[in-house]
């Protein structure tokens, strides 16, 4: 079994052996978590672009971790990921950064159907200072999503907060 312990690396469980993500080490950074598809086939994981900090869903292959294909997370700074109505929704909890109202960088949590790879619906997490960072389903139907509360900073603090978000020796 493998599962992330860190920003570029795997672990397989029953052997101990680490292996590297073939992450596009220049534009994206592997940014919280990862679940398998196809009855382990693949392993998906969420990235986030370093300059447009757009979001995606990586799509590898299990035994080599290799690429696959990538589906927009339609959001920024996608964290956690869980599937829903027997394996066929992919929920998508799009962190964001929500200090700068001039930009639409909010918090989303984004529903895709993974046959298609279709956006099937998106709820904006309207409440200041929420920003969806974990997801847990409860059944078929229904996801649970908790918020890391952060209050409003200064400038000067919401820019530190930034970097070290997009620092991924500081997360």
């Amino acid at each position: 079994v493998l599962s992330a312990q860190a920003t570029d690396k795997s672990v397989n469980l029953a052997t101990r052996e680490v292996r590297s993500f073939s992450l596009d080490a220049e534009r994206h950074d592997f940014y919280g978590h990862g679940l398998f598809l196809n009855g382990g086939d693949f392993f998906v994981t969420t990235e986030v672009n370093r300059e447009t900090k757009e979001g995606r869903i990586a799509v590898r292959r299990s035994d080599t971790l290799k690429i696959e294909e990538t589906i927009p997370s339609y959001g920024k700074h996608p964290h956690d990921i869980r599937l829903l109505k027997s394996g066929t929704v992919l929920v998508i909890a799009n962190h964001g950064f929500g200090y700068d109202e001039a930009k639409d960088q909010s918090s989303t949590v984004t529903f895709l159907e993974l046959a298609s790879r279709k956006l099937l619906h998106q709820t904006r997490i309207e409440e200041p200072g929420c920003f969806a960072s974990h997801l847990e389903a409860v059944g078929e139907e229904e996801v649970l999503v908790a918020c890391r509360r952060v209050s409003r900073k200064t400038d000067a603090e919401a820019e530190r907060i930034r970097r070290e978000m997009d620092n991924p020796k500081t997360r």
